[in-house]
């Protein structure tokens, strides 16, 4: 900051004040400018974006699970109602049991030596989830 010694308008000549005079800008706009090119950084990078998309996705179908059950809550009779929470049910621990398959199968083959290993593994894979997916 720079202090000038300055005649005081309107109060005659001798008369002298402090005119406080800024060189850089005060510190919530650096904090701003640093921000804003932190947030750009972060807009175009695809791995952030791909995520945006994700969890947007995701909020919408929740949204509209939200909304499903209690309109089919009233458009069904109760027995009917009773039937279709449990497929659903039964979809969603299947749900959770693929999900930990695919987990595992995303460790075994990351921890695999060599393409050609990687390969056989995935060929078996494949054919047990063909054997389940017919049984």
């Amino acid at each position: 900051m720079v202090a000038e010694l300055v005649d005081a308008p309107g109060l005659g000549p001798g008369s002298l004040h402090r005119d406080w005079e800024f060189e850089s800008p005060p510190r919530y706009k650096l904090f701003n400018y640093f921000m804003r090119a932190k947030i750009k950084a972060l807009a175009e990078d695809k791995f952030i974006k791909s995520n945006t998309i994700y969890f947007l996705g995701s909020l919408l179908v929740a949204f509209f699970s939200y909304l499903y059950h209690p309109i089919l809550g009233r458009m069904m009779p109760v027995a009917d109602f009773g039937e279709v929470q449990t497929l659903l049910s039964l979809v969603a621990q299947t749900g959770v049991f693929l999900g930990i398959f695919n987990v595992i199968v995303v460790n075994i083959v990351a921890n695999a030596q060599g393409d050609a290993e990687k390969l056989k593994i995935i060929s078996r894979l494949y054919r047990s989830a063909l054997f389940v997916s017919l049984s």
